[in-house]
C-alpha cells in the first residue's frame, strides 16, 4: 500500500513537471495565441461545468505533508500558469483572499519549512504582481476590511499576515547586514520590491514607504561592500530612478539624501570601479531557469 501511494505521488510530480514544460515551450512551437484544449481546461472557472478543477487541485497540494516536493511544484506550476495567459487566476482558484494568504504566506515565517518552498512562494508572488492583480490584492491585503471570510470571522479579525509583514522583516534585516542580499531568500524579496516599482504598483507598499528610514534601509546595500550579485544593485538603481521621476522637486527629503549620498565622490568612485571590474560576458537570464 505504501509503495502504491508513493508511486501515485511520483506520477503526480511527473505530470506537474511535464505540464510546466508544455506551458513554457508552447510559444516556441505554436504561432497562434489561441488557447489549446488543455489550456481551456486549466482556466475553467468554478461557475463553469468542470470535473477536473485543475487549478484548485494543484493548489490543494500546498497542504500535502507527505511529500516535500508537491508544495514546491504546486507553486511553480501556479507561477507558470499565472505568467502565461491574461486570465484571472483569482477566479480559477475559487478562494477567498484570507484563504489565499493562509495557503501560501503562512509558510514563509515557519523555520521548519525548506528554503526551496519559500523561494517558490516568493516567485509566485512576484509573478502575480506582473500578471495577476486580483491575487496580488489578496497577498497585499488590499481592502481587507471588505473581504469575505471563508471561516466566517468578523471583518475586523486579522486571519493571515500580508506579504508586507515579510517585506518589513527584510528591510530591518538589510539595514543591519547589507550582505544578506547575496542570499537566495532576501534576493527573492528584493525581486518583489523591484517588480512593484517596475509595474507601477508601489502604492501597495505605501505603508512601508511612509516609515522613517525606509529609503535608507532599502538602499543600504548600495553604500556597503559590493558583492557579486550585481542584479540587486541594478534593481535598487532602477527603483530609485522610477521614484525620482515620479517625485516632485520638493518631495521626499530622505530620498533626496540617499541620492546625494550616492553621488558623493567616495561612493561614486567605488561604483565606477565596480562597474569597470564587472565581467564582460552577459549574465544568464534568471527567468530561463529550468522549472
Amino acid at each position: 500500500m505504501i509503495q502504491q501511494s508513493h508511486g501515485i505521488v511520483l506520477l503526480v510530480r511527473l505530470a506537474m513537471r511535464i505540464l510546466m514544460q508544455l506551458l513554457r515551450l508552447k510559444p516556441a512551437t505554436q504561432e497562434t495565441s489561441d488557447l489549446s484544449p488543455l489550456e481551456a481546461l486549466i482556466y475553467t472557472q468554478p461557475k463553469q461545468r468542470d470535473t477536473l478543477r485543475i487549478i484548485p487541485v494543484v493548489t490543494s497540494y500546498m497542504s500535502n505533508i507527505f511529500d516535500r516536493w508537491l508544495p514546491i511544484l504546486s507553486c511553480r506550476l501556479l507561477r507558470r500558469i499565472a505568467l502565461e495567459f491574461n486570465m484571472s487566476l483569482l477566479a480559477c482558484l475559487d478562494m477567498e483572499p484570507d484563504q489565499i494568504r493562509l495557503t501560501f504566506l503562512q509558510r514563509l515565517p515557519d523555520e521548519l519549512e525548506s528554503d526551496s518552498l519559500k523561494v517558490a512562494i516568493l516567485e509566485l508572488v512576484e509573478a502575480c504582481i506582473e500578471k495577476q492583480p486580483g491575487v496580488t490584492e489578496a497577498f497585499f491585503k488590499v481592502n481587507a476590511t471588505q473581504e469575505k471570510r471563508f471561516l466566517g470571522k468578523e471583518a475586523g479579525v486579522q486571519i493571515a499576515d500580508s506579504i508586507l509583514t515579510f517585506l518589513e522583516d527584510y528591510l530591518e534585516a538589510v539595514a543591519k547586514d547589507s550582505q544578506i542580499v547575496e542570499h537566495t531568500l532576501p534576493n527573492k524579496i528584493m525581486n518583489i520590491f523591484h517588480s512593484l516599482w517596475k509595474n507601477g504598483m508601489q502604492s501597495l507598499v505605501e505603508e512601508l514607504t511612509k516609515r522613517p528610514k525606509f529609503w535608507t534601509q532599502l538602499c543600504n546595500p548600495l553604500f556597503s561592500t559590493l558583492g557579486k550579485n550585481a542584479r540587486v544593485y541594478t534593481q535598487l538603481l532602477n527603483i530609485l530612478s522610477i521614484e525620482i521621476f515620479s517625485t516632485p522637486p520638493n518631495g521626499n527629503s530622505e530620498l533626496k539624501e540617499v541620492v546625494l549620498r550616492f553621488f558623493q565622490a567616495s561612493n561614486f568612485i567605488k561604483w565606477l570601479n565596480y562597474v569597470y571590474d564587472m565581467p564582460k560576458t552577459p549574465a544568464a537570464n534568471p527567468y530561463c531557469a529550468v522549472e
